[in-house]
């Protein structure tokens, strides 16, 4: 082979890698800020959507949908704040979430007009004061928390579903399953020990670390949410969670029960907003009206068992655990004794503590 074939053949071949390598960083720099032109990019908790309504979303539209998850609001805070929201055109953050994420300029104005289902949503999950005219946010899901526990352990024992049940020395005479969020983890502790409160001086701030340090002492395991799988496993015969997890548990494991905890309990309403710097306004309305139809949506509801916003989904939804509908009927039959999750101290001061707490 002479020299100017062997320079012709390495001049193609490197051709070919820039070819390859420009290829792939053009599609990874598309993914990243949310696709090209016909893809929208949705930053997410994991178990919301159903698989099938998004391929036919994308198989009716064009519109490409590429996911990327968090596991809890803080980190969704964070990377919208890292990025400035660039690379994101659907968010789905929690309530208190939502208010961080409009007070730090991060997510747009939602046009009500354009989404076909809002009339139908519940008036009781709009207007709530982290969003006071659902300026920014759109309600997808809602849930609540409570304890999720065996009835075979508690067949002999008195069963008083309350706070009591996690945090009293007296009545605790078994292991429990702690969710692993220390916002969540500080305000349940500390409206059990104060009462519905808005924030906590210096004392409080002590009074809630100590009780959640003397409550170590019968926690089994701390979990992100799936503290139902103890249940279920039977390593403990109860775990704080939200009703969602306990129905999936239940769905799984019929002997498992939830309870909504007295004579209060937090809920949750997991919302849709628009990132500020997207500009798919037109495809993300799309997306938004093709998830919320209730023939859509019930195929999510009824794979992850959360409530949905509009009464008008139920007639869709075909295959709920056996506590489903009760559980709902009791929520809103409760709901004048629901509270928003939301800190009560600066992160730091409760991050720091629960790192501690691990530790010990």
């Amino acid at each position: 082979m002479n020299i100017r074939s062997v320079i012709l053949k390495s001049f193609f071949t490197l051709a070919w890698i820039i070819l390859i390598f420009s290829v792939l960083y053009i599609k990874r720099a598309e993914r990243l800020e949310g696709g090209g032109k016909d893809a929208i990019t949705v930053f997410c908790w994991s178990d919301l959507f159903d698989d099938s309504v998004i391929e036919a979303f994308e198989k009716e539209t064009g519109i490409q949908v590429n996911f990327n998850t968090y596991t809890s609001n803080e980190e969704l805070i964070v990377k919208l704040k890292a990025t400035g929201g660039k690379g994101y055109d659907v968010i789905i953050p929690s309530d208190y979430a939502v208010r961080i994420l409009r007070e730090s300029d991060l997510i747009k104005e939602i046009d009500t007009n354009k989404i076909e289902t809002f009339k139908d949503i519940n008036p009781a999950l709009r207007g709530h004061a982290f969003d006071p005219n659902n300026t920014y946010s759109v309600p997808y899901c809602w849930e609540m928390f409570g304890l999720v526990y065996d009835p075979a352990f508690f067949e002999k024992r008195a069963f008083l579903p309350s706070w009591d049940m996690i945090f009293d020395p007296k009545k605790v005479e078994y292991t429990i399953a702690m969710i692993n969020d220390p916002v969540e983890a500080f305000i349940i502790a500390a409206f059990y020990k104060y009462g519905p409160i808005q924030s906590l001086n210096e004392k409080q701030i002590k009074g809630v670390q100590q009780l959640l340090t003397i409550q170590k002492n019968w926690v089994e395991a701390y979990g992100a949410m799936r503290t139902d799988y103890f249940v279920s496993m039977k390593n403990c015969p109860l775990g704080v969670t939200t009703s969602s997890y306990a129905l999936l548990a239940q769905s799984q494991f019929p002997f498992v029960e939830f309870a909504i905890a007295k004579p209060y309990t937090f809920v949750t309403i997991e919302n849709m907003c628009i990132p500020k710097a997207s500009s798919k306004d037109e495809q993300v309305y799309a997306f938004m009206n093709y998830v919320l139809k209730p023939e859509n949506y019930a195929k999510a509801a009824d794979e992850y068992f959360f409530f949905p916003p509009s009464d008008k989904i139920f007639r869709h939804i075909s295959k709920p655990p056996r506590s489903y509908f009760s559980t709902y009927k009791e929520a809103t039959a409760l709901n004048q004794k629901f509270y928003f999750i939301k800190n009560v101290t600066d992160e730091e001061t409760m991050r720091r503590f629960w790192i501690d707490l691990k530790a010990l």
